[in-house]
C-alpha cells in the first residue's frame, strides 16, 4: 500500500470512529452503548461493512490475547495487509483511538489469528450483504455521518 492510500484508510477509518463515538446507542440492541469498552465485534462488523463500501475487498478479521490474560480475546481487522484497530485504546490509554499501522507492537503480543467475518468460508460480499440486513440501517447512518465528518477535515 503505498502512502496515499495509506492515508485514505487512516482518513476513512478515523472517521469512522468518530461517527462510532458521536452516535447514540442508548436505544440500541447491539453492545454498543459504552464505546470502545467491550466493543469490539459489533466494531469490527460495522468498520467492515464500511470500507467494503468505500472500494476495500481485501479485509479480515483477527482475534488474539494477552498470554498473561487467556479469559479476554480482543478483535482487530486488517485492510489490505494494514493493521486497523478502532477499539484497542480501551486497554491502553496510551495509544492512538484509531489505529491504522503497518505494524503495531501493541497488537504482536496478543498473536492473532484470522478469524471468519462470517460464515466459514463466506465470501467477503456475501458476510457484508447479510450484515448489512442485521444491522438494519445502521451502518448507513453511521456510513454517511463518518463521510460527512472526513469531508469536513482539511485533506493533507
Amino acid at each position: 500500500m503505498n502512502d496515499n492510500d495509506f492515508r485514505k484508510l487512516k482518513g476513512l477509518v478515523v472517521a469512522f470512529h468518530d461517527a462510532l463515538e458521536r452516535h447514540d446507542f442508548s436505544d440500541s440492541r447491539l453492545n454498543l452503548r459504552n464505546f470502545p469498552v467491550e466493543c469490539c465485534h459489533y466494531a469490527c462488523n460495522l468498520l467492515t461493512i464500511f470500507l467494503f463500501d468505500q472500494g476495500y475487498t481485501n479485509i479480515q478479521k483477527f482475534s488474539g490475547g494477552r498470554p498473561d490474560d487467556s479469559s479476554e480475546s480482543h478483535l482487530w481487522l486488517t485492510v489490505n495487509g494494514v493493521i486497523v484497530d478502532i477499539t484497542a485504546y480501551q486497554f491502553d490509554e496510551t495509544i492512538e483511538k484509531a489505529i491504522v499501522a503497518r505494524d503495531s507492537s501493541w497488537h504482536s503480543v496478543l498473536h492473532g489469528e484470522p478469524s471468519d467475518s462470517g460464515l466459514p468460508g463466506e465470501p467477503l460480499n456475501k458476510y457484508v450483504e447479510r450484515a448489512k440486513s442485521h444491522f438494519s440501517g445502521l451502518d448507513a447512518v453511521l456510513s454517511k455521518t463518518a463521510l460527512c465528518i472526513l469531508a469536513e477535515r482539511p485533506q493533507p
